[in-house]
C-alpha cells in the first residue's frame, strides 16, 4: 500500500514538474508549439520515453530534468506491478503446491474461519480451501485455494501431499467425509502420516465413524481422526468454568435446549461429577428443557449407561421460545446453560429471565456461535464494556472458537479413550478408599506424567486388535439390543494379549527384565511371558480387561459379537508367546 501511494505521489510530481519545466524550456525553442494543451501532451509523453521536445535536447531546466527521469520510473513500476498482479495467482498456486509441513483447512464454515485464525495466530503455515476468499476475516490472510476440497486437483494444488495436517470442517459432515476419502488417494511426498481431522456434527454419526476407525489397524499414510466441535466446546467450557460444588447436597443444573452442544454438555457435567462423588451417594440433578427433552434423555441414557448412576434427570417438554410466558416454575438451579440452536432466543431469555439471576457470578451461561463476538460487549473491562453483565451473573460463551482449538481438535479418539481408561482407574481406586495425589497415578489426566499418559494411549489404541481376536467389533452404544458381555474365556485371552502389548511397549521404551522394579534403571519383574507371570500380576491384566466395556461405554461405545471364526473360538486355552 505504501509503495503504491509513493508511486502516485511521484507520478503526480513528475507531471507537475514536467509541465513547468517544458513551459520554461519551450519558451526558448520556437520550433515547437507551446500552448497549454501542447505542453500537457508533451508532458504526458515523458511517461513513455518519447516526448519530441526533449528527444536529443540538452541543457534542460532542473524541474524538467527531474521529470524526465521520474516519469519513466513510475511507468516501469506500473508495468512491474501489473505483471506481478497478472502472474500472482499462478505464482501463488505454484508456491502453495510446493509448500511443506503446513496445515490445510477446508471449508467456509464459522468453524473453518475460527480454526484458520487460531492456527495462523500460533504461527503455523496454513493454506485454506474454500469457495470464497476470507482476506477480510480479521486476521493475517493465509494462502487461499478456490475450489471443491473433495477433488484431487484442488487438494494437490493446496500441497496436501507435503502437508502436516488437514482439517475438514465444512458445515456438512458428509462433505467432510468425502474430503477424507479424497485425501486418502493423494500420494504422500513427506515422511510420516498425514493427520486428517474430520468434523462430524451429528454425535451418533461421529461415534459410528470413530468406532469403525478404531477397529482398523493404523495406516502409515493417513492418521484419520473424527471429532465433534460440540464435544470439544463442552469440554472447554467446563475446563474454564468448573461447575459449582455444594457442600450439603448434590448440585442442580439446568440445560435449556437439547441441541448437540447441550447434550454433549450434559454428558461432560456427569463425568465431572462422577469423580467428585465416586461412591454414587448423591446423584447430580440435571433438568433438561426442550420440546423433545424426554426423547433426548432416553437416548442419552442408552448411549451412556453410566448416566443412570450419576444423574437424576428431570425433563420439561416446553417450547423454549415460550418460556418468557412464565412456563418454568422451578427453583433457580445452581447454574443454567442456555444452549438453544436459535442464539437470538437464548440471548433474549438470558437478558429477561431475572428468575435465574440469583446464584452468583457466571451462574447463567449462554452458548453462542455466529454471535460469539458479542461476548466482548459484556466481558470487556469496565471502562470499555458496552453492556451490563448483571454484576457478573451473565456469561456469553463463544462455542465456535472454543470448539476450534487445534490442540483439542487433534485430541484423537485414542487420546479420549486413554483418558477414559485413566478415569475408570481413578473411579475404582477412589471407591476403594484411595485419596487424591497418593501416588503418581492418582491425579487428574491433565496432571498425569507423559509416561503414564502414553501407556494409557497405547492400551486404548490396542482395543481394535483385541476385539478382532475374540470375533467382536466396536459400535455406538445400544439404541437397540444389549452390549456383549465378556465371559471368563474372553477375559483370559484378552489379558494375555494385554500382557503381550504391555511388554512390547515397555521394551520399545528401553525397559528390560529385572527381579525387582527399578524405574531409574528401567527394570521390571513382569517383563516375562504369560506362563511365567505371578497370579497377582495376571489378575492385574484381567482387571484391566474387565474395565474395557466400562470405559468404552463411557465414551459412547459397546462391544458387539460378529459372525465368523475368532482366535478365541479356535483355541480357548491358547497361551500367547511374546514377540
Amino acid at each position: 500500500m505504501l509503495s503504491r501511494l509513493t508511486a502516485v505521489l511521484v507520478g503526480a510530481g513528475a507531471l507537475v514538474f514536467g509541465f513547468i519545466g517544458l513551459r520554461e524550456y519551450l519558451a526558448t525553442q520556437p520550433d515547437f508549439p507551446h500552448g497549454g494543451f501542447d505542453l500537457l501532451y508533451y508532458d504526458v509523453q515523458l511517461f513513455v520515453l518519447s516526448s519530441p521536445p526533449v528527444d536529443g535536447g540538452r541543457n534542460f531546466p532542473p524541474l524538467l530534468e527531474i521529470a524526465r527521469f521520474a516519469a519513466p520510473a513510475v511507468t516501469v513500476y506500473a508495468l512491474i506491478e501489473a505483471g506481478r498482479r497478472l502472474f500472482a495467482a499462478e505464482l501463488a498456486r505454484l508456491r502453495t503446491r510446493r509448500t511443506r509441513g503446513h496445515d490445510v483447512v477446508c471449508g467456509d464454515s464459522p468453524v473453518a474461519y475460527a480454526l484458520t485464525a487460531r492456527l495462523v495466530g500460533e504461527g503455523r503455515r496454513v493454506v485454506r480451501i474454500g469457495s470464497r476468499d476470507d482476506s477480510d476475516a480479521g486476521y493475517r490472510h493465509p494462502p487461499f485455494v478456490q475450489g471443491d476440497p473433495a477433488t484431487l486437483d484442488v487438494l494437490r494444488t493446496a500441497g496436501v501431499s507435503r502437508a502436516r495436517a488437514l482439517y475438514a470442517c465444512t458445515s456438512d459432515g458428509t462433505v467432510n467425509l468425502a474430503i477424507a476419502l479424497a485425501v486418502s488417494e493423494v500420494p504422500r511426498r513427506r515422511r510420516g502420516a498425514l493427520e486428517a481431522h474430520v468434523q462430524i456434527d451429528d454425535p451418533e454419526f461421529c461415534l459410528a465413524l470413530q468406532a469403525r476407525r478404531l477397529g482398523q489397524p493404523p495406516s502409515a499414510r493417513l492418521d484419520l481422526n473424527f471429532y465433534s466441535a460440540h464435544d470439544l466446546a463442552a469440554r472447554t467450557l467446563l475446563a474454564r468454568q468448573p461447575p459449582p460444588t455444594v457442600t450439603d447436597r448434590a448440585p442442580r443444573f439446568m440445560i435449556i435446549g437439547a441441541s448437540w452442544f447441550g447434550l454433549a454438555l450434559a454428558v461432560e457435567l456427569a463425568r465431572h461429577w462422577r469423580l467428585l462423588d465416586p461412591h454414587r451417594e448423591r446423584p447430580m440433578e440435571l433438568v433438561l428443557v426442550d420440546r423433545e427433552a424426554g426423547a433426548a434423555v432416553t437416548r442419552l441414557r442408552r448411549r451412556y449407561p453410566f448416566l443412570a448412576t450419576v444423574c437424576r434427570f428431570t425433563s420439561h417438554e416446553r417450547d423454549i421460545g415460550n418460556l418468557l410466558d412464565g412456563d418454568l416454575p422451578d427453583e433457580p438451579p445452581d447454574r443454567v446453560y442456555l444452549c438453544a440452536d436459535d442464539e437470538e432466543v437464548a440471548l433474549k431469555l438470558a437478558l429477561t429471565m431475572d428468575h435465574f439471576w440469583h446464584r452468583g457470578p457466571r451462574s447463567l451461561v449462554v452458548r453462542l456461535g455466529r454471535l460469539g463476538l458479542l461476548g466482548k460487549a459484556f466481558h470487556e473491562p469496565d471502562e470499555d464494556r458496552l453492556l451490563d453483565d448483571v454484576s457478573g451473573t451473565l456469561h456469553l460463551f463463544d462455542a465456535v472458537r472454543a470448539g476450534s482449538d487445534p490442540h483439542l481438535v487433534e485430541d484423537s479418539l485414542v487420546e479420549r479413550l486413554g483418558r477414559g481408561i485413566h478415569e475408570s482407574y481413578l473411579a475404582d481406586r477412589l471407591r476403594e478408599g484411595a485419596v487424591w495425589n497418593s501416588s503418581r497415578a492418582m491425579r487428574q489426566w491433565t496432571e498425569l506424567s507423559e509416561e503414564l499418559k502414553a501407556n494409557n494411549r497405547a492400551q486404548a489404541a490396542d482395543v481394535g486388535r483385541k476385539l478382532r481376536a475374540i470375533g467382536c467389533a466396536l459400535a455406538p452404544s445400544p439404541i437397540w439390543g444389549q452390549p456383549e458381555v465378556l465371559d471368563d474365556a474372553a477375559v483370559e485371552l484378552l489379558a494375555q494379549l494385554e500382557q503381550e502389548r504391555w511388554c512390547g511397549y515397555l521394551r520399545a521404551s528401553g525397559w528390560r527384565y529385572g527381579p525387582s522394579r527399578d524405574e531409574a534403571a528401567g527394570r521390571h519383574p513382569d517383563l516375562v511371558e504369560w506362563s511365567q507371570l505371578t497370579e497377582s500380576s495376571r489378575e492385574q491384566n484381567r482387571a484391566a480387561i474387565r474395565q474395557m466395556p466400562g470405559y468404552l461405554a463411557d465414551a459412547g461405545f459397546q462391544i458387539v459379537r460378529l459372525p465368523g471364526p475368532s482366535l478365541l473360538a479356535a483355541d480357548r486355552d491358547l497361551a500367547l508367546p511374546l514377540g
